[in-house]
């Protein structure tokens, strides 16, 4: 709950109306996060396949990418969901499971990068979607003040 006010609020200080800010917060906060569905699990496979001297063509990287996408449709950003993602997708395409284990010493490293992709992927949809329908403020958009920060009870 708490992501999903986090987001509401950044959309709204953005310029984001608050019908579209609310839908895309909601939405941003709780399904599809890009850092852990999708990045992370590809670029073990593109790893581990180089690493392996596995010779993919053109056809097998698009696998790769479809089936990543097929297979993280539904996540949610909870800690360690790359991993499942990884390992059902590594399950998927044929590739050795256990790679994943030598990867996770970086994987707290890689998390940060992961958070700061689902962070900027929820709280740019609605931002996105507001410029399209041109419903976007544009003038709070381009607001370069800094935002008041209200008093904690």
């Amino acid at each position: 709950m708490n992501n999903w006010l986090s987001l509401l609020a950044a959309q709204r200080r953005m310029g984001v109306p608050e019908e579209v800010a609310s839908f895309f917060a909601s939405i941003g906060s709780s399904f599809g996060v890009p850092g852990y569905g999708a990045i992370w699990p590809t670029i073990l496979a593109l790893f581990t396949a180089n690493a392996m001297g596995v010779h993919y063509g053109l056809t097998d990287y698009l696998l790769i990418i479809v089936v990543n996408l097929l297979v993280s449709a539904g996540t949610v950003g909870v800690p360690g969901m790359g991993t499942i993602n990884a390992v059902s997708l590594f399950t998927a395409i044929g590739l050795p499971v256990e790679v994943i284990i030598l990867m996770t010493p970086i994987a707290a490293i890689a998390d940060m990068v992961r958070t700061a992709t689902n962070v900027t992927a929820g709280g740019s949809t609605g931002v996105l979607v507001a410029k399209v329908n041109k419903t976007l403020d544009v003038a709070k958009y381009n607001d370069t003040s800094e935002p008041e920060v209200e008093a904690a009870n």
